[in-house]
């Protein structure tokens, strides 16, 4: 049986398909059969909430984040686990030749809705009064809930972090690149946290930094440069 089908369970059910929905529209955007060949990253904005809402009703970060939450497991200390059993389904599906979508490619993994609010949470990175630029936790437990222990958090996303990346990065080179090239890694000695950064093409601090660079060289938003300015 597929993963985000559980005849047991009618809420579960429900909660797998929206899941399943919301990966398939995520591959859609973002690993589309047309990246072939190019590097693929889960960056996040405001278009692609535009787009999602063509097959999911009302799409935005809150319907995002709240899919996510509603898959997540009931002990606090193991938030991610049914992301895991999850994963693991996906893994014994491609196996069993049920993991097959009509253009012979491998189907999403279920994780990329999860990922998705792992890179969103990347991309807010910046300093404000109650956290600093490089707090990625924090930005976390905020987009998710205060009412989640900041530390069950923490535990939870290191404990299954790498797994959840590797199967988007497995998923991929499964494709053999006809949905994009994998991306998912890092250098960084963040070496959790390193890889959602490297998935946060431009993040809230990076633009900060960016306009008062461009400022201070006496350039305005959205101003039109001439070419042989630029060489």
């Amino acid at each position: 049986m597929v993963w985000w089908k559980d005849i047991s369970d009618q809420n579960k059910d429900l909660h797998l398909k929206d899941l399943h929905a919301w990966s398939e529209a995520i591959a859609k955007t973002h690993y589309p059969l047309d990246k072939q060949g190019n590097l693929a990253y889960l960056d996040i904005d405001s278009d692609h909430y535009v787009q999602w809402g063509e097959t999911i009703d009302g799409a935005s970060e809150e319907t995002l984040v709240e899919c996510v939450k509603k898959n997540m497991a009931e002990n606090p200390r193991h938030l991610f686990r049914e992301f895991f059993t999850l994963g693991l389904k996906w893994e014994a599906g491609i196996s069993d030749g049920e993991e097959i979508d009509e253009n012979g490619l491998v189907t999403p993994p279920p994780v990329l809705p999860l990922l998705a609010t792992w890179s969103i949470a990347a991309e807010n990175m910046k300093a404000d009064e109650k956290m600093a630029a490089n707090n990625f936790y924090g930005q976390l437990h905020r987009l998710y809930s205060e009412d989640i222990e900041l530390e069950d958090l923490n535990k939870s996303y290191i404990e299954h972090a790498e797994y959840f990346w590797r199967l988007l990065n497995n998923w991929l080179e499964k494709c053999e690149g006809n949905r994009g090239l994998p991306t998912a890694y890092t250098s960084s000695s963040l070496k959790h946290v390193g890889v959602a950064r490297s998935q946060a093409l431009i993040r809230d601090q990076d633009r900060v930094v960016l306009y008062r660079m461009f400022a201070s060289k006496g350039f305005s938003a959205h101003q039109a440069m001439p070419v042989d300015d630029m060489e």
